[in-house]
């Protein structure tokens, strides 16, 4: 078959990218203008008009953004189409005429899937798929180099931090291992002077005790030639000679204690019955001799006056059995922190948390006087000057505060009165008081003031907080600085106790001190030397409290655990113990007061 005589044939034509890329002009149509329409035309062939006018601008609107929206796209050829075109364009003819002859003999047969023709693949496009891949690729290389280059930044950082702390570790392991070394050394060094230091402590134990000995055997021995003195000048003024009168001196010391009026503990230092000093000079010597620490405190002569009070064979005065509430007031707003009873006038006074302390009367408990904000923090303890109108109070804020009790004359009610008047009435009978005055404010505690005992001379005071130290005050003198505006000092800071002080009291007509403490002993100290005469240990919970008896025999002292303890001052050692915890208690009970004690 010739290509000229064929029906059919293909012409190449080459189209160049500019001409492919070269938009399309399209030139608008010259619309015709509208006649004139006269006044005899018909009305349809009006309406006829404008609507091919209209049909004409819309036609050419839709041409114009058809013109807009066509833009050309690149197909890529098929197989045979490329095939066809490489052999046009190299002139191979007869190869062409061969290939056409059989492709349309095939597609006239239906051999040919013309629908599934696969076509060439488009090189440009493959290459800017592949250059975008290309740069991703390298857009991903440099971001990773980046932050390969932050971690190498990093890791070198890390590593010297490293290294430098290997080196630490290793100065310090090796310091360390010094340290070991001279501790074993020190350990080893004072492990030598261990038995020294127990050998000297020992050493100087004995010696205070001795020390002590001494000037109680001192004083004794001054009381002894004062009482003799005095009974040699009441002879003689009586004209009895010198046997009768040392006859009457043998006497009169086995009297004494057999009627039990002389407190055991002290009895080596108490004169001979109906001994008194020949004048003032003799007691300012006596005074001075003491030679301790309070030079003022005045000697252990006294016997004790309350022990008239105490019944020998008998305790019904002081049992709870039988007793029942006679009457329940409401003092404070808050817990009731101590009670004190006045030794001579018929005052309570209590004090709470609350800051403030309140004056009872003890036989109709009405109010006498109050003081509130008394101290900065609550208040723990209270107790009445035995000679005087002073009230001593410790509190939580460290101090220890002094006031002047000013009372009018209490006016009793008669019998028909109290029929008459009730709860009420009586309450509201209240001398009107003066307001307390405070004479000074002690402080030396650094922490909580827990208990205040005065000494029964009245001019001095103790206090126990929770600095683990027992002070003792000059009230005295406590007063004339308080009126310079200075501070007032203790005289002594009692310091053994390894916990707090709970409690402190001075034995009855006596210059020892007891004292209770968290760290489970109970301490007696000499309050004019203030050393430590003994040490009392048994318990097993932090002491509560520890109180004399009025005999000045026995010490009673009460734990956290609920465990009392009795010690024997004569023997010093626990002579009864029992606990309070557990179980109700259906014996005896015992009520101690100050001026009476327990028995």
């Amino acid at each position: 078959m010739e290509l000229d005589s064929s029906k059919y044939y293909l012409e190449a034509a080459h189209l160049t990218d500019e001409e492919i890329r070269e938009p399309q002009i399209y030139t608008e149509a010259a619309t015709d203008e509208i006649p004139s329409v006269g006044p005899d035309d018909a009305l349809e062939d009006i309406v006829s008009e404008f609507r091919e006018q209209e049909s004409k601008l819309r036609a050419q609107e839709n041409l114009e953004s058809l013109g807009k929206i066509v833009q050309l796209q690149h197909f890529a050829p098929t197989v045979d189409e490329f095939f066809r075109s490489y052999l046009l364009r190299n002139e191979f003819t007869d190869t062409l005429n061969a290939f056409q002859i059989e492709w349309f003999t095939k597609l006239h047969k239906g051999q040919l899937d013309v629908e599934n023709l696969e076509s060439t693949p488009h090189i440009y496009k493959q290459n800017e798929e592949l250059s975008d891949i290309v740069t991703r690729l390298k857009n991903e290389n440099k971001a990773l180099r980046s932050k390969l280059e932050t971690c190498e930044e990093a890791r070198k950082k890390i590593q010297n931090e490293r290294d430098y702390h290997i080196l630490k570790h290793r100065r310090l392991v090796q310091e360390k291992d010094q340290l070991i070394v001279e501790i074993k050394r020190l350990k080893a060094h004072y492990a030598e002077y261990e038995p020294l230091l127990r050998q000297l402590h020992h050493k100087y134990e004995i010696a205070m005790k001795e020390k002590t000995l001494n000037r109680v055997e001192r004083d004794r021995a001054i009381g002894q030639a004062e009482g003799l003195r005095s009974a040699l000048v009441s002879l003689q003024k009586l004209g009895l000679n010198s046997d009768e009168s040392s006859t009457e001196y043998k006497r009169t010391p086995q009297s004494t204690l057999a009627q039990g009026k002389c407190s055991p503990i002290l009895s080596t230092m108490e004169p001979v019955q109906g001994a008194r000093p020949v004048g003032p000079k003799s007691t300012s010597v006596m005074r001075r001799s003491f030679g301790g620490l309070i030079i003022e405190m005045p000697p252990d002569r006294k016997i004790n006056p309350l022990l008239d009070r105490i019944k020998q064979g008998t305790s019904s005065h002081t049992r709870l059995t039988s007793r029942k509430l006679n009457e329940k007031v409401r003092v404070h707003d808050s817990a009731c922190t101590s009670v004190a009873v006045h030794a001579e006038q018929p005052w309570l006074c209590t004090t709470g948390d609350d800051k403030s302390w309140k004056l009872w009367s003890v036989s109709n408990m009405a109010l006498i006087t109050q003081k509130t904000s008394a101290h900065d923090s609550w208040i723990a303890s209270a107790d009445f000057q035995p000679k005087g109108n002073i009230l001593a109070t410790a509190g939580g804020d460290g101090t220890v505060r002094l006031w002047q009790l000013e009372m009018k004359p209490e006016i009793v009610p008669t019998e028909d009165a109290e029929k008459t008047s009730d709860k009420l009435k009586r309450a509201k009978k209240t001398a009107t008081n003066p307001e307390p005055k405070q004479l000074t404010t002690m402080k030396h505690h650094t922490g909580a003031v827990w208990s205040v005992d005065w000494h029964w001379d009245g001019r001095f005071l103790a206090s126990a907080g929770l600095d683990n130290t027992v002070c003792l005050w000059d009230v005295t003198v406590a007063q004339q600085v308080a009126h310079l505006s200075a501070n007032a000092e203790c005289r002594v800071a009692l310091r053994k106790h390894c916990g707090s002080v709970n409690s402190v009291q001075f034995l009855p007509y006596g210059n020892i001190l007891v004292s209770a403490s968290t760290d489970k002993s109970v301490l007696l100290w000499d309050a004019r030397t203030g050393i430590n005469v003994h040490t009392f240990l048994g318990h097993q919970s932090s002491v509560s409290c520890a109180v004399f008896n009025q005999q000045g025999t026995y010490v009673a002292s009460g734990d956290s655990s609920g465990v009392i303890r009795f010690w024997d001052l004569r023997l010093t050692s626990a002579t009864a113990s029992f606990s309070c915890r557990g179980k109700r208690r259906t014996g005896p009970r015992y009520l101690y007061h100050k001026n009476i004690g327990f028995s």
